[in-house]
């Protein structure tokens, strides 16, 4: 019997051999990121403002007040705009008052009533071909030495020089006083002329 039983052990044995080997644990498969090649900077242009188009309406527009001499007139849709650039010593205090009703004149100020050399001026600008005109020089050639014949004493000192002094200041205030008529047609204003 034991005969029969080693060829039955070797049968099991070259069996077993032939046989899937048990599993073994295995790893979890990992990503592999591929390499990539980083763009080499290319050279983009600037961004640069859209230029705004030409006034497009003939009205009614809206005019902003930049600063004392630059203006923009946009048309009331937003559809287009002017710029307008008076003189580098003009000047406009009250766009509201400068302004006339019929929008086509704009008045200004040169110069100064204050301080040397006194050589105050109104100007107007027209609105629709930019065209300046020297409507009056405010201050007379003797200023401020005219001043002293008023004969006024200011209430704070009796000095004549601070009197004159205190009148030139009060004048300075009021020289710069502008109105339009109702119908833009004529131009009310201060200055000491003849």
């Amino acid at each position: 019997m034991i005969k029969r039983l080693i060829p039955l052990f070797i049968l099991i044995c070259l069996l077993g051999s032939c046989a899937p080997a048990p599993a073994s644990p295995t790893q979890t498969p990992t990503a592999t990121v591929p390499s990539t090649r980083t763009p080499r900077p290319t050279q983009t242009s600037i961004p640069t403002a859209t230029p705004y188009p030409p006034l497009q309406t003939k009205g009614p527009y809206l005019l902003v007040q930049m600063d004392f001499n630059n203006f923009t007139i946009f048309d009331a849709d937003g559809s287009g705009r002017k710029q307008l650039q008076l003189s580098d010593n003009a000047r406009v205090y009250d766009v509201a008052l400068a302004i006339s009703p019929d929008t086509k004149w704009l008045a200004y100020f040169t110069g100064s009533g204050l301080n040397e050399p006194y050589d105050l001026e109104l100007h107007l600008f027209n609105l629709k071909d930019q065209t300046n005109f020297l409507i009056a020089d405010s201050i007379s050639s003797d200023f401020p030495e005219n001043l002293s014949v008023l004969g006024i004493k200011h209430q704070i000192c009796n000095i004549s020089s601070c009197d004159t002094r205190g009148i030139q200041f009060a004048f300075a205030e009021g020289i710069e006083a502008l109105k339009w008529s109702p119908d833009g047609q004529f131009l009310a204003f201060a200055a000491q002329i003849d």
